[in-house]
């Protein structure tokens, strides 16, 4: 591979208030990933692709990389750098959400021309490259050196298309910039998200669905809503954002919205379990046609409402995320790898 220069990026203290809240992720749990996946691959496969430069489309039908502890070390240090410079709060909810697009491997190739690391795909790209100066300007500015040194690299900032997609799902240099795009298009989805919830009234609907809110800042909330099930907005934003990256951002809310419509139809309430997207949703797999078709809205919940209708990405999305989790925690130790609090990210 030709084209790119890897940079290492220092390791720098910073007085930065938000530097010191930022949430490592071991080593070791970037190897665990990749043992994690993959594990029958032998040999050419579809779901590798092959690169002779990085302005080229990878050539599907390659053998697995062969990660040594050099690119676990890159990989590890590049994801904990650019999760604190762009500020994500909680970096170890992604490492589930990796592992399953792609087990940390520079060269997966989807089943649809996905991208590698983050499975990135034409749309997810074309919605990031309008937005990187904006982000590079921002770690520009930073007072802490290492920020400055990611503004800095060129190569990881020079844009890269879909149909150069190479220079996303190649090696540990590609690797770098497919992280940054992946965390971007995430945060993409987080504000997106947010501002549909209310564009679309999101809250009324709940609200008519006896499905109140906790938030300190909500207003207008009377007083005899206090003993009912209550929800924290910041709680259900950030469930509807990981199951997003699946979905897509407005198709997560239009199916929220299609769903709370039906419920409102009906007379029916919500409550925290209608957002729980940790529990296996096989048994409607045994259901025949007509069994389905007598389910009854009252009955479904968001999660099963998504098996039924969903018509793009998985709809098993969430339960295949809490088998990674367990198998994280298992193996590796409780919550080394994995996010301390579901809430916010697969249930209320």
């Amino acid at each position: 591979m030709t084209g790119c220069q890897f940079t290492i990026w220092r390791t720098v203290q910073s007085e930065n208030v938000d530097n010191a809240k930022a949430i490592v992720v071991p080593q070791k749990c970037f190897v665990t990933a990749a043992k994690m996946t993959f594990q029958n691959s032998k040999g050419k496969d579809s779901r590798f692709g092959s690169c002779q430069n990085y302005n080229q489309f990878p050539e599907r039908g390659s053998e697995k990389l062969k990660l040594g502890t050099a690119y676990f070390e890159h990989i590890s240090h590049s994801f904990n750098t650019l999760t604190k410079c762009l500020g994500v709060k909680n970096p170890k909810a992604l490492i589930p959400k990796f592992t399953g697009e792609s087990g940390f491997y520079p060269n997966a190739l989807g089943p649809f021309r996905e991208l590698g690391i983050g499975q990135l795909t034409e749309a997810a790209i074309l919605d990031v490259v309008p937005h990187l100066k904006k982000y590079r300007r921002s770690l520009e500015t930073s007072d802490d050196l290492s920020c400055q040194e990611i503004a800095a690299d060129q190569n990881l900032w020079s844009e890269t298309q879909f149909d150069q997609g190479c220079g996303l799902a190649a090696d540990e240099v590609s690797a770098r910039k497919n992280i940054l795009y992946s965390l971007i298009y995430h945060k993409l989805l987080a504000n997106w998200i947010a501002n549909d919830f209310k564009k679309f009234r999101i809250s009324n609907d709940l609200m008519a669905l006896r499905f109140f809110p906790t938030a300190p800042s909500e207003e207008n909330i009377p007083a005899w809503t206090l003993d009912k099930d209550r929800y924290h907005v910041a709680d259900l934003q950030g469930v509807l954002t990981s199951i997003s990256y699946n979905v897509g951002s407005r198709g997560i809310v239009v199916y929220l919205k299609d769903y709370l419509s039906k419920k409102l139809e009906a007379g029916a309430i919500v409550t925290k379990d209608d957002f729980n997207f940790k529990n296996d949703m096989s048994w409607l797999n045994s259901m025949s046609k007509e069994q389905i078709e007598k389910l009854t809205i009252d009955k479904v919940t968001f999660p099963a409402y998504l098996k039924l209708y969903q018509r793009w990405g998985h709809p098993g999305y969430g339960p295949d995320m809490m088998k990674l989790i367990y198998k994280f925690n298992e193996g590796v130790g409780f919550h080394v790898c994995t996010p301390e609090r579901i809430e916010g990210y697969l249930a209320l």
